[in-house]
């Protein structure tokens, strides 16, 4: 098996993560502990935060931040 392939493959489950963590830090909920609780759960449950956060998190948002 190809190496990049190899590590591509081993790398995708951590996009939904990762891109939970960004989305969450950049925008606003309705109080500060809800975006704290939505960062953590990317962070501390590896795959399941970051699909959790994409099916519900992503429709809590009130606003962008910054």
């Amino acid at each position: 098996m190809n190496p990049i392939l190899f590590y591509l493959l081993l790398a995708l489950p951590a996009i939904p993560n990762l891109w939970g963590i960004h989305h969450a830090f950049r925008h606003t909920f309705a109080t500060p502990q809800e975006r704290l609780l939505w960062i953590c759960a990317c962070v501390f449950l590896p795959l399941l935060g970051g699909l959790a956060y994409f099916f519900m998190g992503r429709r809590r948002v009130t606003g962008r931040w910054g």
